[in-house]
């Protein structure tokens, strides 16, 4: 016997194909293991764990090989990326920042203030406000606050 990645821990295969048994067999794209997991759930709940793992690692090695497959080609063509092209724009930042109001500016650490500037620099900024317990953040900092025009900003929310 070769080397055997156990997929499954018994025949009862909708209550035991798991996202972590499929990474281990190299399936990382979420979209792609709820895909297998419906698709197996439904057509190959007689297969053994051996038979499933074989067909799933053919399946990864050769996912071109599959995409005509009845019950496999969703899964391929999900594992095969499509080359796009892609316009992005990009935009410089403004000479002189927007509007800042400071609140207790001598207890905010610089880096804060620092990224609450450049934050202020964006094209989309309209105003901004650090709080006086501001500390630096990952887009933001923490304790401040960015009003935008037209624009929502992901990292703009802090976590303490």
């Amino acid at each position: 016997m070769g080397a055997h990645v156990p997929l499954l821990h018994n025949n009862n295969i909708m209550a035991n194909l798991r996202p972590k048994d499929l990474s281990k067999l190299g399936f990382t794209d979420n979209i792609t293991r709820s895909l297998i997991t419906t698709i197996v759930a439904k057509n190959y709940k007689h297969q053994s764990n051996g038979e499933i793992s074989e067909l799933l690692t053919a399946l990864k090695n050769d996912p071109g090989g599959y995409a005509a497959h009845p019950e496999l080609g969703k899964i391929a063509q999900s594992m095969v990326s499509e080359e796009r092209e892609c316009t992005f724009k990009s935009f410089d930042l403004l000479t002189t920042s927007r509007t800042l109001k400071v609140y207790g500016a001598r207890e905010i650490e610089y880096s804060a203030k620092q990224q609450m500037e450049t934050a202020m620099s964006l094209p989309i900024s309209v105003q901004g406000a650090l709080m006086p317990d501001a500390h630096a953040g990952y887009g933001l900092p923490i304790g401040g606050v960015l009003a935008t025009a037209g624009a929502i900003v992901p990292y703009a929310v802090g976590v303490d």
